[in-house]
């Protein structure tokens, strides 16, 4: 990673990548000023069944990303580990790295739903900000308003003073689509043309993956 004073990273499995993870980071990095953000695939995620492409199918899609949008870089740190991947040590590791420098760690909101139940949940705000991009027919579940309601900054002018330890919500531009759609989708034969980025479509096809 190239030494800046703020570091974006956005993990998942993405099994495929599509334009529901690509433009609402892309809106929200923008706000904040991040002129790069990483993207941290996973080896064996841990709130999620294991991915249906193989690592290195998945890493191929994301380069065809990377390719186009100069913003997304690769951090393949977590596919590199044969254990099951915990983002508490993926952030420990940025930051003895990264000395001083912001981390923003950019999420859906389904996936910010299921934060209660991450691995030290509370530690991740010792070494974070989270930047969460809302998600349709995912709204901010309970037990998370409960557990960091203290944390938590609803569409936020600019950011936060603390180093770490906040939400960060966006009301970004929505896209209807996920990695389960499409992957339905392909199943059924049906066009993912117009839900990710053209070369990607064209690897999917290419290599029949999920068909």
């Amino acid at each position: 990673m190239t030494e800046k004073s703020e570091l974006g990273i956005f993990g998942g499995t993405f099994d495929p990548i599509h334009y529901g993870h690509i433009k609402p980071v892309q809106e929200a990095a923008k706000k904040l000023s991040i002129a790069k953000v990483y993207l941290l695939p996973n080896q064996q995620p841990v709130h999620k069944p294991n991915a249906s492409a193989d690592s290195d199918q998945r890493l191929a899609m994301l380069r065809l990303v990377c390719a186009e949008y100069p913003m997304f870089s690769l951090d393949t740190r977590e596919l590199e580990r044969p254990e099951k991947s915990y983002s508490l040590l993926t952030l420990q590791e940025l930051v003895a790295q990264h000395p001083g420098r912001r981390i923003y760690f950019f999420i859906g909101m389904d996936s910010l739903n299921t934060l209660p139940d991450w691995y030290q949940s509370e530690r991740l705000f010792d070494y974070c900000h989270f930047v969460v991009t809302r998600r349709p027919g995912h709204p901010l579940a309970p037990a998370v308003q409960s557990k960091f309601a203290h944390r938590i900054i609803e569409t936020p002018q600019q950011p936060p003073k603390n180093e770490t330890g906040n939400i960060l919500i966006f009301d970004t531009n929505q896209v209807d689509v996920s990695s389960t759609r499409i992957r339905q989708y392909l199943r059924q034969q049906c066009s993912i043309e117009q839900l990710m980025p053209a070369a990607v479509a064209a690897y999917i096809n290419a290599e029949k993956l999920y068909q």
